[in-house]
């Protein structure tokens, strides 16, 4: 059975590599070529290194199964590694990220989705969240952020006090 935990320097590498076959899977033919030149699998281990304190995953033993990461009031990035994918990751790793959203008191959490994304929405949509429209989102890459026309998605949070 998974379990959620926070990254460590020890998992960067594995990290990228799921990150990197996540965005692929999830992205190639649907998204413009210049991006796809500037997701590399360097791009992936850099940036795995400017976000891992923020990172959070599913493993099961030692293997990870997932990686996360959450924003303020967003899920900035979520992956099933293949051989976790059609198991319960997703719904460990969404359930985990709806109830930090709550705890730090968002009331209506986003995320973006590449647009033809369908296996992706699909999930999304079957855990509640909203497909509301499209938007430009501006992508982190190692040089220039490149903008992107993107679904947003949103789902209210209803989230628990902290007093």
């Amino acid at each position: 059975m998974h379990q959620m935990r926070n990254a460590t320097e020890d998992d960067a590498e594995e990290i990228a590599q799921l990150w990197h076959q996540g965005w692929r899977d999830g992205h190639l033919g649907l998204v413009p070529d210049a991006l796809v030149a500037a997701r590399s699998l360097p791009s992936f281990q850099k940036r795995t290194g400017w976000h891992l304190e923020k990172i959070r995953l599913a493993v099961e033993g030692d293997v990870i199964g997932g990686m996360m990461i959450l924003g303020a009031a967003s899920i900035e990035h979520f992956y099933v590694a293949p051989h976790a994918r059609g198991s319960s990751v997703a719904g460990l790793m969404m359930a985990e990220v709806e109830a930090r959203l709550r705890k730090n008191g968002t009331e209506t959490a986003h995320l973006a989705c590449a647009i033809g994304n369908d296996r992706a929405a699909r999930f999304y949509q079957k855990s509640g969240w909203e497909l509301v429209g499209t938007e430009t989102e501006m992508l982190e890459t190692l040089g220039d952020p490149f903008p992107l026309e993107v679904w947003r998605f949103e789902k209210v949070m209803g989230c628990v006090s902290n007093g």
